[in-house]
């Protein structure tokens, strides 16, 4: 099941969404990860799952 994007998630660019992936592949622990996914929740006014969504790379980006 496709759930919609919100707009939030909307506004974050592609150049913020390679960055955080990077930051996420040198995470080397757990909590880094959880930490990661909650300045991204933060910054940018997300859900828990949507930030999780964009570090477990289940979000498509598109152009």
């Amino acid at each position: 099941m496709k759930r919609e994007m919100s707009e939030n998630l909307k506004n974050i660019t592609i150049g913020q969404v390679l960055e955080y992936r990077k930051q996420r592949q040198e995470a080397k622990t757990m909590g880094e990860f959880k930490a990661l996914g909650r300045e991204i929740r933060d910054r940018h006014g997300l859900t828990d799952r949507e930030a999780i969504a964009l570090l477990s790379l289940e979000i498509d980006i598109q152009v």
